[in-house]
């Protein structure tokens, strides 16, 4: 018998695939192998990786029935497998999403759907005080900041940088806190302010849900963030 939401286990496999696609250092096949043996090895590496991620995905599945799984914990596992074992993995992950910013995407019910609301309110505040110009533009345009920041949060921006930057956002999540995580967050919108000052509506929603597909650098990241304050002065 299957408890809870212990049945999405099915909808992992699915998402396997889809996750961390054409990054280099994660899926390993390229298109300048000139022998077998090689792809051979990189399918084998590739396969492995893959098994890996769904395993301690189940695992999650059964260890937290009432959580299940959702879109965008794969991204998560994924990058804990870049760096240690499954058994080290899962832990870390059990972990994290237990932490209140990420319980706050992920878990359900009235009380954490205030706790979400109320982290989406306060990045709202900073980008609006950061960036006002841009703030009024998507607000004319009417794209929620729901529709990019909640999906930027729930992979801890995953999929939006490459390996280099994203091992930079988790250090300083874990080492400052989620308000780290807003400041990324209007880092980001800064980044992107140029061109979406000038796009239109449908371009709009492209360039917010695959910024720079991964081109941003961690020294770009960095830079951008100098300017960016979690209680910048109003005068």
């Amino acid at each position: 018998m299957i408890l809870g939401s212990a049945g999405t286990v099915f909808d992992i496999s699915q998402d396997i695939s889809r996750t961390y696609v054409g990054r280099p250092g994660f899926q390993q096949i390229t298109q300048s192998h000139n022998d077998n043996t090689s792809v051979e090895e990189d399918t084998k590496h590739q396969c492995e990786r893959g098994v890996a991620m769904s395993d301690v995905l189940a695992a999650y599945c059964f260890y937290r029935p009432d959580v299940g799984y959702m879109q965008g914990m794969s991204y998560l596992v994924g990058h804990f497998l870049m760096y240690m074992d499954e058994y080290s993995a899962f832990v870390s992950f059990a972990n994290l999403v237990a932490q209140p910013f990420l319980g706050a995407f992920y878990m359900s019910g009235s009380v954490v759907k205030e706790a979400m609301d109320s982290r989406l309110a306060v990045f709202e505040h900073m980008f609006k005080a950061n960036l006002p110009k841009l703030y009024l533009r998507l607000k004319q345009l009417e794209v929620p900041i729901r529709l990019y920041f909640f999906q930027w949060s729930l992979t801890l921006f995953g999929r939006v940088f490459g390996f280099e930057t994203l091992a930079g956002v988790w250090h300083g999540y874990f080492t400052e806190g989620e308000v780290y995580l807003y400041r990324v967050g209007v880092a980001l919108l800064k980044i992107l302010e140029p061109k979406l000052l000038t796009c239109t509506h449908g371009e709009v929603f492209e360039c917010l849900q695959n910024p720079l597909k991964g081109t941003i650098s961690h020294h770009m990241l960095t830079k951008a963030m100098q300017g960016v304050h979690p209680n910048p002065n109003p005068n």
